[in-house]
């Protein structure tokens, strides 16, 4: 059980920080 509830969290906050991980390069980009 523990190991079912660790493993949806992590899914759901990997994803997250894909996407903004795409727009933080672009913007760092351009800053530069």
């Amino acid at each position: 059980m523990r190991a079912v509830r660790r493993q949806v969290r992590v899914q759901p906050r990997r994803r997250v920080p894909e996407l903004p991980l795409r727009q933080r390069p672009r913007g760092q980009r351009r800053v530069q």
